[in-house]
């Protein structure tokens, strides 16, 4: 299969997942948390706008992007309200990101700190699942990590900005699953 098919295939998987995501919180088996999605969707924006900027932009960034904003917005009337630490560190990564892209022009920088706050913000997501296994949908994520796994082999170009965006959504979706898929005894004894 051409690298394309790969890229596209992560597209739609991306659409499918997050399809998935919200009938499940509009039916109340998930609960996102509001804080946390507003800011997911904020930096997947700002990730998608510097993978734009150069020129490496793929269909599952590009869905991504849109869909934590319709998550977001879902998690307004279902979602679970309150700040945590983490949440205000993420924002400020991703305020940091904009502003020293607009002050330096380097859209590399934006996508490096972007990805770091994001990659930060999965840990909340991480204790949440390791403390109930039942707050997250194994579906959606089983979904979220073949659309990355599509999205890194439909990569067309070996850069930094290319590459590290699906690397870390594989990894963070990896580790999100091996909590998911553990079993309750071993999750409650760490």
């Amino acid at each position: 299969m051409s690298q394309s098919v790969f890229a596209y295939m992560g597209g739609l998987v991306t659409v499918v997942a997050l399809s998935w995501n919200a009938v499940a919180i509009i039916r109340g088996k998930v609960q996102p948390a509001l804080v946390s999605w507003a800011i997911w969707a904020s930096l997947d924006i700002i990730l998608a706008a510097s993978m734009y900027a150069k020129g490496v932009l793929n269909p599952q960034m590009a869905v991504a992007a849109i869909g934590a904003g319709i998550v977001f917005v879902l998690a307004i009337p279902f979602g679970k309200p309150g700040w945590n630490p983490i949440d205000k560190w993420c924002l400020a990564g991703g305020v940091a990101a904009v502003v020293l892209w607009f002050m330096t022009g380097n859209a590399t920088l934006a996508n490096i700190l972007s990805l770091t706050a994001i990659a930060i913000g999965c840990i909340p997501t991480y204790a949440s699942i390791a403390e109930d296994q039942s707050r997250e949908d194994k579906s959606f994520w089983c979904l979220a990590f073949a659309s990355s796994g599509f999205a890194l082999l439909g990569t067309k170009e070996a850069s930094l900005d290319a590459l590290a965006p699906p690397i870390v959504f594989v990894v963070s979706q990896a580790i999100a699953l091996r909590l998911l898929f553990m079993s309750r005894t071993v999750v409650r004894r760490r």
